[in-house]
């Protein structure tokens, strides 16, 4: 087996023990923690790139043989922590710290143990973390904003250039967006926590952008905005430099299976006024491609009715016929290619 080990590029933690209170086994005992300084042997994972640590405690790495071993790892430029638990920010800190060429981080479900961020407890100075150039966050607790805050204040202020919140999240994406700024080129975001009047606000540091994805909610009946209302004003006023954006995305996801027709998930005439603003080539004259996504992910185990999915796409190129003529427009509906997030 260890024959193999030099050819590992990726390579996943999980406990299918872990509970988020206590990893036990069926006896009701935790079973025995990997010693993991016994496996990452850079030596022997001399091409490992990425490590995924999901669902999984993370009070064995550590300690100071497995945190050896990780900082010995200087192949390693990714990270994804999804679902783990730290006693403390300034643990995590710890293990964003011990990996010496961090550059892409991930977070997802991350638990702390303390619930306030200022705990007492020992903390890493931001001058110490990593200099990351792609973050993905959710930032649904406190302590993981208090994180962020940390990777910010650090190299990462100034050397990020990917930033990523989750269409998922559900808390407002302010508390990350504002922590970062001018070296963003590529950011991706909600809109359905936002206000109308919230867009200029939350983009007015990111000065360098060239890549902007913003996911709205699907249009219902019942309410029609969730989000889209802040879209036409994004884009009129919220974006400080507009002529140096490349390509914009536009991304409806839809979590749950429609109960109309699948054209109904768009609310039409935030699409027209986004057209009409995105076509002004005076303004956005570096603009390339205005992409639409309505997507859906296969264990959704839903489909369209037959012909709804062509029937939406014509639609929505009559409706932004601006960026037809300019051939600047690509539609997709159907499942998402993804296999994460994060």
């Amino acid at each position: 087996m260890r024959s193999y080990f030099p050819l590992i590029v990726e390579l996943h933690l999980a406990d299918r023990y872990y509970f988020p209170f206590g990893p036990l086994d069926s006896t009701g005992y935790a079973p025995p923690p990997i010693a993991l300084e016994r496996h990452l042997i850079a030596e022997a994972l001399p091409k490992l790139d990425t490590l995924h640590a999901v669902n999984t405690p993370l009070d064995h790495v550590l300690v100071a043989p497995a945190l050896g071993a990780l900082s010995a790892l200087g192949s390693v430029v990714t990270l994804t922590l999804a679902g783990v638990e730290f006693r403390n920010v300034g643990q995590a800190q710890t293990l964003l710290c011990a990996l010496p060429n961090l550059r892409r981080l991930s977070l997802k479900a991350v638990r702390f143990w303390s619930w306030y961020p200022h705990d007492g407890s020992p903390t890493v100075a931001a001058a110490s973390g990593p200099t990351l150039t792609r973050l993905a966050v959710v930032p649904e607790r406190r302590t993981v904003r208090a994180l962020v805050e940390w990777l910010a204040a650090g190299p990462s202020g100034a050397s990020l250039a990917t930033l990523i919140v989750p269409h998922e999240c559900e808390e407002p994406p302010h508390a990350v967006l504002e922590r970062f700024g001018s070296s963003v080129q590529h950011l991706s975001f909600p809109l359905a926590a936002l206000n109308a009047d919230d867009g200029a606000p939350v983009l007015e540091r990111y000065t360098g952008l060239h890549t902007l994805t913003v996911s709205v909610e699907p249009s219902t009946k019942c309410n029609s905005h969730n989000g889209w209302a802040a879209l036409t004003q994004l884009f009129a006023q919220g974006v400080p430099r507009p002529a140096q954006l490349r390509k914009v995305t536009i991304s409806i996801r839809l979590s749950s299976a429609p109960r109309c027709r699948l054209k109904h998930v768009i609310y039409w005439r935030a699409l027209g006024e986004l057209d009409e603003v995105l076509g002004d080539r005076e303004r956005y004259g570096a603009l390339g491609v205005v992409e639409v996504r309505v997507q859906w992910r296969e264990k959704l185990r839903w489909t369209p009715r037959k012909g709804e999915r062509a029937t939406l796409e014509t639609d929505v190129r009559k409706r932004m016929c601006a960026l037809v003529a300019a051939r600047k427009l690509v539609v997709h509906v159907g499942v998402v290619q993804e296999v994460r997030d994060l």
